[in-house]
């Protein structure tokens, strides 16, 4: 038998050549899509940590804002709350249900971590129509603090303050790698 030689067809070794070209970019591809996918999931954590933290600090100015004084402290039941680095309470004027301030009765705002979570808590008077609430700011918080200061900028007793700056700082898990993001904020209470 004869072997012709012009047979169209590729050799056992441009084949083999060929294999590895293309599982060596099929590799190449493999990495970029997952170090893409890495990326976009660190930068997804980083933009909801960051919206927590606006979220929060957000509610805490709007609160500040609006009360009439710090609090030392205030007392619901069996829980006690001191006004003081992690504690903020706030007393706002309560309101009647056609929308009038209630004169020398207060609606009393508390902000506390508990744990690893910042809690929003709102103890409204009996003869407010505000109601109470229990409301999650945000999760994964590693520190946050209070600071009271007065017209001045000079740092006085939570009672005294005529202004409130909140350092809030957040945790969050992205791997094996733990990333925090802290913010800063302040405002200057109603009456003052």
């Amino acid at each position: 038998m004869k072997m012709k030689k012009n047979e169209g067809g590729f050799t056992l070794v441009e084949v083999l050549m060929a294999l590895l070209i293309f599982s060596v970019l099929s590799g190449f591809l493999l990495l970029i899509f997952t170090n893409s996918a890495g990326v976009f999931q660190s930068e997804s954590i980083k933009i909801e940590q960051g919206l927590n933290v606006n979220d929060a600090l957000a509610k805490i100015r709007e609160k500040v804002k609006l009360a009439s004084f710090v609090s030392e402290q205030f007392q619901d039941g069996a829980a006690t709350f001191i006004s003081g680095n992690e504690i903020l309470i706030l007393a706002e004027s309560s309101i009647d249900s056609s929308g009038n301030l209630i004169q020398d009765t207060f609606d009393y705002h508390v902000f506390t971590k508990e744990g690893d979570k910042l809690w929003f808590k709102l103890f409204a008077n009996t003869q407010s129509s505000r109601k109470n609430q229990n409301q999650l700011l945000t999760k994964n918080v590693a520190n946050i603090k209070f600071e009271y200061f007065d017209a001045n900028n000079l740092p006085v007793a939570p009672k005294d303050s005529d202004k409130v700056k909140v350092t809030l700082a957040l945790n969050q898990k992205n791997g094996l790698n733990l990333s925090t993001i802290i913010a800063t904020s302040d405002a200057t209470l109603r009456n003052n």
